[in-house]
């Protein structure tokens, strides 16, 4: 029984030690220029002496720590680049790169498919999410500079990779290179328009267009013009019209047409047209859309009103209505047609 007892306790003591390690794995605080890089082991080492690389051995030493991709062509470049200046300096600073390969096999096919990295003479680490916890990043090639003092020096792309930034590093003088600095948050499934990131500032806007549903709580207003001189755009926008008014400025190059001039052939009419039982504020909420498009300055008030005449007949055609003139003459009519 106290066999028994002793080996559950131990069991319970091991499953202790491996849920605290996955606990410190898990809560890494990721490292910036003027962190000390902590004197881990990397572990899951090819294309190297040993399978295990200590941080702790190799202070003391410049270390630069490339995070690359098999399907990269620019990051082997950038290999092919640091593994000629480590041997050109006489081995005087340390590469360690971070491949995305599974497996030393899947890494060696890769090797061969480059010539430049045939002969490939640095450690590539296989897929170590611990460094990568580390040191968060979407692009690659990714480098990180650490001195020999432990101190991560710079955080750069592959462009740094120069014979001058090399020989600064190894001799220990101060860089000041450009951060690179990913958008870590950044979702490709989140509309342009709406982000929004706490790092980078977000890019600016120079042209587009888009409809929108009723704007809740602003008066009717159209083709409001706001002109940017410092960006050098004009924006113009709609508020809360009706389809038939977005129709009439395609058909009728923005002059008025009376309601008798046109012919609905759609499958529901409110859309287009109030109907009698509805009260006004209900109809508008539901059957009102807002536009807005911003251009080019420079394009003059003519030519702008061609161009939001084409744009806006494009979004109808998108959301199926069509619009056909019928005849000709002083009176003209127009089909309106809905798919």
């Amino acid at each position: 029984m106290k066999k028994i007892t002793l080996a559950s306790v131990l069991a319970v003591l091991c499953l202790y030690t491996v849920a605290q390690e996955n606990i410190k794995q898990a809560i890494i605080k990721p490292l910036q220029i003027g962190d000390t890089m902590p004197g881990i082991n990397i572990q899951n080492v090819a294309n190297h002496y040993a399978p295990t690389i200590s941080m702790a051995a190799l202070r003391g030493r410049p270390v630069i720590i490339d995070f690359w991709g098999g399907r990269c062509v620019p990051c082997v470049a950038t290999l092919h680049l640091l593994d000629s200046l480590r041997s050109a300096s006489g081995n005087a600073f340390e590469v360690i790169t971070v491949s995305d390969f599974a497996t030393a096999v899947a890494l060696q096919q890769a090797l061969r498919r480059y010539p430049a990295l045939q002969k490939l003479q640095l450690p590539v680490v296989l897929g170590n999410e611990r460094l990568k916890n580390y040191f968060p990043h979407k692009i690659i090639s990714h480098l990180v500079w650490i001195g020999a003092n432990g101190v991560v020096q710079a955080i750069t792309d592959g462009d740094q990779i120069t014979p001058a930034h090399i020989k600064a590093f190894v001799a220990g003088t101060p860089l000041h290179l450009p951060l690179k600095a990913d958008a870590l948050e950044f979702n490709l499934h989140t509309p342009l328009l709406q982000y929004n990131s706490s790092v980078q500032s977000a890019p600016a806007q120079m042209f587009y267009s888009a409809f929108f549903t009723h704007l809740e709580g602003v008066n009717t207003a159209n083709w409001y013009p706001v002109k940017d001189t410092v960006n050098g755009t004009q924006t113009i926008s709609a508020f809360n019209q009706p389809l038939l008014d977005y129709c009439r400025l395609v058909w009728a190059d923005g002059n008025s047409v009376v309601g008798a001039n046109i012919v609905l052939n759609v499958k529901d009419s409110a859309r287009f047209v109030q109907p009698a039982g509805q009260t006004s504020l209900a109809w508008r909420r539901q059957y009102t859309y807002c536009y807005t498009i911003r251009i080019p300055l420079s394009i003059k008030e003519t030519e702008r009103m061609q161009l939001i005449r084409e744009d806006v007949a494009q979004w109808l055609r998108r959301m199926g209505i069509r619009i056909q003139q019928l005849n000709e003459g002083a009176q003209p009519k127009y089909l309106v047609t809905d798919l």
